[in-house]
């Protein structure tokens, strides 16, 4: 079966839903699990894109086939994603924190992120990036969230909070060490 979708930018969506689009992402997700890097990060790319909804874009229909794509590529989504973060390759991790932006940009990811187990720890822990690429995309992600309509109320007051003080400190923000020296006396 085929959708037809009017998007405000002047284009049709023709979505194909159906046991071919269910067995099309799951290979995707498979490949994402255990591919070769270089196809991993493409496939990573190609979830992004399937993903990406403009907000003016954004119906009830479209948010919902986004949900069920997501929920299709493996048992649990975000505990690939989130591994896959957690992981020493830039590239991977870079491309599967976009993933997670685009989620954060979406009522249906923002409850996803907020309800996964350690997601917020790892988001708010700015030593888990150490490269400039790293902080950046994963800074986007809060930016995202901070700036979206829905997150504060989903993630919750305390939280919110935290997530926009990250945001103000920004991508490079490094807490302050204070040492104290003492000089013996001899």
């Amino acid at each position: 079966m085929f959708l037809f979708r009017y998007l405000h930018s002047g284009l049709f969506v023709y979505v194909f839903e159906g046991e071919k689009m269910i067995s099309c992402l799951k290979v995707i997700g498979n490949l994402i699990e255990s591919g070769v890097v270089d196809l991993r990060i493409r496939c990573l790319n190609c979830v992004g894109t399937l993903l990406h909804i403009e907000f003016e874009e954004a119906t009830i229909d479209i948010l919902d086939i986004t949900e069920r794509w997501y929920n299709t590529l493996s048992r649990d989504p975000m505990h690939m994603f989130l591994g896959i973060c957690k992981q020493p390759f830039q590239d991977l991790r870079c491309n599967a924190q976009k993933v997670i932006q685009t989620m954060a940009s979406q009522k249906w990811g923002q409850n996803e992120l907020a309800r996964y187990p350690g997601f917020v720890e790892y988001l708010l822990n700015r030593s888990t990036e150490h490269d400039k690429e790293g902080r950046e995309s994963k800074f986007m992600i809060v930016k995202t969230l901070v700036e979206s309509p829905t997150s504060q109320e989903i993630f919750g007051n305390e939280t919110f909070l935290k997530l926009r003080r990250y945001f103000q400190e920004g991508p490079f923000f490094m807490e302050a060490e204070s040492s104290v020296v003492f000089e013996r006396s001899s």
